[in-house]
């Protein structure tokens, strides 16, 4: 019963939409590289990946008004595409699964919020802005910065009482040219040694289920 509410909360949701997810619905798409340590399993340990990063505001909030900022990050490795997404959360440990609602895309913090297991080790994963400048959180709000230079982000890592620890740099280049993913769904794609972790990952799986639905996208095989 409680499995099929959430789904059909999130068809509705979509459908109100006009087909589009129920959170950020809207976004804008950057070419970006990605140089992760061997300690990210599946993705780390190869050099610089050319990765495609996709910035939203969850709510659609208009003009430069705060919003809780996304930054989805799509990683195609050999064996398949891993989607990694992030939120303007808190940093703190036990404040870092919560949302935070900021207007620039390049202060604060960027989290999972929901743990991963990255190579049997449950841990949040985060990102931390290290531009100066400020990228407000509107549509083109990342344009002028990555004109003038490329906008870099520090991957962290922590366990659930842990440090956060340095495990990349995401460095986003330019907007994006040619066919751009604009669905990103972390639970379909994913690695073995690289995905959402249990309980959480229930419920998101669920909530993406209805948004599929909602958007009359087909169920994965």
């Amino acid at each position: 019963m409680l499995k099929e509410s959430v789904v059909a909360l999130f068809e509705r949701g979509a459908r109100l939409r006009g087909g589009r997810r129920v959170l950020h619905p809207r976004g804008r798409t950057y070419a970006a590289t990605l140089r992760t340590s061997d300690a990210v399993a599946g993705i780390g340990g190869d050099g610089p990946r050319e990765v495609v990063v996709r910035v939203s505001k969850g709510a659609s909030t208009p003009g430069a008004l705060p919003d809780v900022l996304g930054l989805a990050l799509r990683v195609e490795t050999g064996r398949g595409t891993v989607d990694l997404l992030f939120a303007s959360s808190a940093r703190p440990l036990g404040l870092r699964h919560l949302p935070v609602p900021r207007a620039f895309y390049t202060r604060g913090f960027y989290s999972t919020l929901v743990p991963y297991r990255v190579g049997g080790i449950t841990q949040v994963l985060g990102l931390v802005p290290v531009d100066a400048r400020r990228a407000p959180a509107t549509a083109a709000g990342l344009d002028a910065c990555v004109a003038e230079a490329p906008v870099d982000f520090v991957l962290v890592g922590a366990g659930a009482l842990g440090r956060w620890r340095n495990l990349g740099l995401l460095r986003v280049l330019r907007p994006a040219e040619g066919e751009r993913p604009d669905s990103y769904d972390p639970q379909l794609n994913s690695l073995p040694e690289l995905h959402p972790a249990p309980p959480l990952r229930t419920i998101r799986s669920l909530a993406y289920a209805g948004s599929r639905r909602g958007r009359d996208e087909a169920a994965p095989r």
